[in-house]
């Protein structure tokens, strides 16, 4: 049976076991990616299934294997068609209002992945405070859910429990999603600054330099590099 969703961390998250070499993936990253993993070790192992599609068909069928066809997590392929078509038309409505913003969306992406993929520990919960108090004062949080939103929350879960560290701010009902960079700011305070710098474009830290109110990530990067202006 195939996953009713790809973008929710199923228990136990995205694992697999390619059944001819025993080679566990047991790296927490989303569908995606670890497709792309299975994939690229079948290829090189000569083993059948070798493109992404096909390594992402599998492990959909082994978790929900593992998890017994929990219906909560899994649904036939008929249900599936019904309910993926207007999720798909949803999909594409938004992704022609994003635009531009899809890249930086995409990096957002990228940060999220590693992070959780790496087993990342949050910053101090005083940091992430003062981080939230710039972003509910800025007119840059947005209270519009974006691409990144449902994968941020089950990641914030994830990895709170994970890292058994208070993951909560005073205020985080009242953050959103950065016009600028298109991350969700619930997650990001609590992400790393070396992390952040790691996979923000040259264009997007232009903006942030250029809006006119306070940024606790143009502050932040400019103390750690004050050769940054």
């Amino acid at each position: 049976m195939p996953l009713k969703s790809i973008t929710n961390f199923p228990p136990g998250g995205f694992t697999y076991t390619q059944p001819e070499s025993k080679l566990k993936f047991a790296q927490l990253i989303p569908l995606p990616d670890q497709a792309k993993l299975v994939a690229a070790h079948r290829k090189s192992n000569a083993l059948p299934g070798a493109t992404t599609l096909e390594a992402e068909r599998d492990i959909e069928e082994w978790t929900c294997l593992r998890l017994n066809d929990d219906p909560e997590w899994c649904v036939t392929d008929a249900q599936k068609k019904t309910v993926l078509l207007p999720l798909v038309k949803r999909l594409g409505l938004a992704v022609q209002a994003v635009g531009e913003s899809v890249s930086r969306a995409v990096a957002g992406a990228r940060i999220l992945y590693e992070w959780f993929g790496e087993g990342g520990v949050p910053v101090d919960q005083a940091l992430a405070q003062k981080r939230a108090d710039f972003c509910i004062a800025c007119p840059q949080n947005s209270s519009e859910r974006g691409p990144l939103s449902t994968l941020s929350e089950t990641a914030h879960r994830h990895l709170e429990k994970r890292s058994e560290m208070k993951m909560s701010v005073i205020g985080e009902e009242k953050l959103g999603v950065c016009l600028v960079c298109d991350c969700p700011m619930k997650l990001k305070i609590h992400t790393p600054l070396d992390l952040i710098t790691q996979h923000t474009t040259a264009d997007t830290m232009r903006k942030l330099d250029n809006i006119p109110t306070p940024c606790w990530v143009r502050d932040e990067v400019r103390n750690q590099n004050p050769t940054h202006s």
